[in-house]
């Protein structure tokens, strides 16, 4: 019969001289899944028309001009920062889409820029005065992590 010396061999033979090794090459883990940017693409449409239609309805309403530097300056560059620095291949969470994970991120970190008016006038603070608590850190993907903290403070 076979014994370890046997799997350690024929391990061997094919080019892999650790467990580990040979079984992260059969689990294809060395292989990174490709980002499909045109999924997110309309996924970031999407968000746009997620807070266009919030700010129809909202009390603390952005007008136009203003609601296109949010766009630009909360979506657009947010986006490009996580893809630039390579952060969306570190969104990933139980076996869900990269995609879908980063959409679920970009929606939560939408909703605490877009409300900073009224939860500032809601504590009675000045709206500089509200910090960016959370760990999601967009600068570079060391300093990007998951957290469950909030994401005001």
């Amino acid at each position: 019969m076979f014994d370890n010396n046997d799997f350690k061999g024929y391990r061997n033979l094919l080019g892999f001289n650790s467990q580990n090794a040979f079984k992260e090459f059969l689990d294809a883990k060395d292989i990174q899944p490709c980002v499909d940017f045109n999924d997110l693409n309309t996924l970031k449409k999407r968000l746009i028309e997620i807070f266009s239609a919030i700010n129809s309805i909202y009390c603390f309403k952005y007008n136009e001009y203003e609601l296109e530097c949010f766009f630009k300056n909360s979506i657009e560059q947010v986006f490009s920062k996580i893809a630039d620095t390579h952060i969306i291949y570190k969104l990933n969470n139980q076996g869900r889409r990269v995609e879908e994970v980063c959409f679920s991120w970009m929606r939560g970190f939408l909703v605490a820029e877009f409300f900073k008016d009224f939860i500032a006038c809601l504590f009675g603070v000045q709206k500089e005065t509200i910090k960016f608590f959370g760990g999601g850190n967009f600068e570079s993907i060391e300093s990007f992590k998951r957290s469950l903290k909030p994401i005001f403070c």
